[in-house]
């Protein structure tokens, strides 16, 4: 007879859940556009960035317009799942003090509802390059690398979650690491040889969003050990971040 489920196990997994959804609703609550918003921005942020590489420099890749929106897309994941980790802890305090939960789970919760909003953003988009004619026939291989992206933005922002708590500027250098990170991904620039590819590739980041435009818009097949290394990187990320995460949790709700 097969075991029955730990009781606590799931309850956690529940307080889990629903931290995860009110984060969700909560983010778009005093938004007039609502839900919708989280495709503006990126949308707006294409705009912007088209118009000054596309015609103030003088950009000319084909079909730049859609992996520039790849790499957009991909980038406000990055940013808003960081960006949770680093406030979840202060933010949902008085959570963790009245009922107790594991301050993991306040962390897992924030990163669960950025998930939420890639995976509704990421379907739109597949649907748009699909109607559009731009997808290619190993698309379905990009969810490979996006939850390469998710293990890797998820372990960063258990990483931050703890600076958040330790360090009264961490929102500051963060924010200053980002704009780094940016420009060191090549969300607006392309940069598939050279010097330069072969610098980007120590970047995890910057392999998932390689691997992702390749199977969604460029049917190529990059070679197994390029794949099995972007695993490596972002699964050993998630691991350090959480590992690191488990062994202060207990110290967690003193610093609150």
């Amino acid at each position: 007879m097969p075991a029955s489920p730990d009781p606590r196990r799931l309850l956690r997994w529940e307080v889990m859940r629903e931290l995860a959804v009110s984060d969700f609703r909560l983010k778009y609550y005093d938004s007039a556009l609502g839900y919708a918003w989280s495709m503006l921005s990126p949308l707006l942020m294409l705009a912007v960035f088209y118009f000054v590489f596309r015609f103030v420099l003088g950009v000319t890749t084909p079909g730049y317009l859609v992996y520039l929106l790849v790499g957009l897309v991909c980038w406000t994941f990055f940013q808003d799942c960081s960006y949770s980790g680093l406030t979840a802890l202060a933010g949902k305090a008085g959570v963790l003090k009245a009922i107790h939960v594991p301050a993991g789970l306040v962390v897992a919760a924030g990163v669960l509802s950025t998930m939420i909003t890639l995976a509704i953003n990421a379907t739109v988009l597949v649907v748009a390059l699909g109607l559009a004619g731009r997808l290619s026939l190993l698309a379905p291989l990009a969810l490979l690398p996006l939850l390469c992206l998710a293990l890797f933005a998820a372990g960063v922002s258990f990483l931050v979650a703890l600076a958040g708590i330790q360090f009264r500027d961490a929102s500051l250098i963060w924010s200053v690491m980002l704009q780094a990170c940016f420009w060191l991904t090549p969300i607006v620039y392309v940069a598939n040889r050279g010097p330069v590819a072969e610098l980007l590739y120590l970047n995890p980041l910057a392999r998932c969003l390689y691997l992702i435009r390749w199977f969604l818009l460029y049917d190529y097949l990059p070679a197994l050990r390029f794949v099995a290394l972007t695993v490596a990187a972002c699964a050993g990320t998630f691991a350090l971040g959480v590992g690191l995460f488990l062994r202060r949790q207990a110290r967690i709700p003193e610093s609150l």
